[in-house]
């Protein structure tokens, strides 16, 4: 389903047509007759129109943006990052009914995807591609590391490379039966840091090429030392999963994400405004490549 903006952006388009056209063949009503001299109103909606149809096609053909809204992305989306996602990248959609119409290219290997979360299509989640439709997927919760087998058995290349410690240390809160989390610099603590925080570790995944941080808790192991978990990826459906890899809901708990869900590959980082949240980057971000 369209979202709020885009379903008012159509609205008014439509709103504005009917007013140009009705003016044609009613032009004895009062208020067609109140701006028959000037004729400025429908001046000004003449020139509207074309903008607004532009920004419509645009945002819902080419590119929308995105606001980051929770922290499963770290340490490559802050949230409160704003990107811009590539709605073209995977499908194209009918802008009245939202319904596919034909599918473009296919997720690859480490992609950053938008999609409808499955449980509530009107929620729209990030995450990145870890499998593909046939693999057979392997988390271990100890090494907080990923397998990949393909249809034919055969591992597919993923590479680590020796965690370090991150820039990030999370502050964990409980309050009002809710755990509330913030993050901070590692420099505001000058190598002294309070009990009620955590210093997060990172570690380098590579896969398809793709070379990106992953940001993991290496004091806390969350399932059993030797805990292995596999899942074969089935049809149509893909493996996604955030970055932050011990605070990401992920396939890992709702399971498998249908292509009919995709709503575009996050392809630029813009900038970030949420100075209440984070200690870093306050300045406006340079436009980027994530991937």
């Amino acid at each position: 389903m369209l979202n709020n903006f885009n379903f008012s952006l159509l609205a008014i388009i439509f709103l504005l047509l009917f007013i140009i056209n009705f003016k044609k063949y009613n032009k004895k009503l009062f208020i067609f007759n109140y701006y028959k001299k000037k004729n400025f109103l429908f001046k000004i909606i003449k020139e509207l129109l074309p903008i607004l149809i532009f920004i419509f096609i645009f945002r819902f053909f080419l590119y929308e943006p995105f606001k980051i809204p929770s922290t499963s992305m770290m340490p490559n989306l802050l949230i409160g990052d704003y990107i811009l996602v590539e709605k073209f990248s995977y499908n194209i959609r009918n802008p009245l009914t939202n319904n596919i119409i034909f599918y473009t290219k296919k997720p690859c290997y480490g992609d950053i995807i938008v999609f409808q979360y499955p449980h509530n299509n009107k929620i729209n989640y990030i995450k990145r591609i870890i499998g593909l439709p046939g693999d057979k997927v392997t988390y271990n919760y100890k090494k907080k590391e990923i397998k990949i087998y393909n249809a034919d058995k055969k591992m597919n290349k993923i590479y680590y490379i020796k965690k370090k410690n991150s820039r990030f240390i999370e502050e964990i809160k409980y309050k009002k039966n809710k755990f509330t989390e913030r993050f901070w610099h590692y420099k505001c603590f000058k190598n002294k840091i309070p009990i009620n925080f955590i210093k997060l570790s990172e570690k380098l995944e590579i896969i398809n090429n793709i070379k990106y941080p992953i940001l993991i808790i290496p004091q806390v192991n969350t399932k059993k030392s030797n805990y292995i978990k596999e899942w074969i990826v089935p049809k149509n459906m893909y493996f996604v999963m955030g970055d932050y890899r011990d605070n990401s809901e992920d396939s890992r708990h709702w399971g498998f994400l249908s292509k009919k869900l995709l709503i575009g590959k996050a392809k630029y980082l813009i900038l970030n405004l949420n100075k209440k949240i984070y200690y870093i980057n306050f300045k406006f971000k340079k436009l980027k490549k994530i991937c």
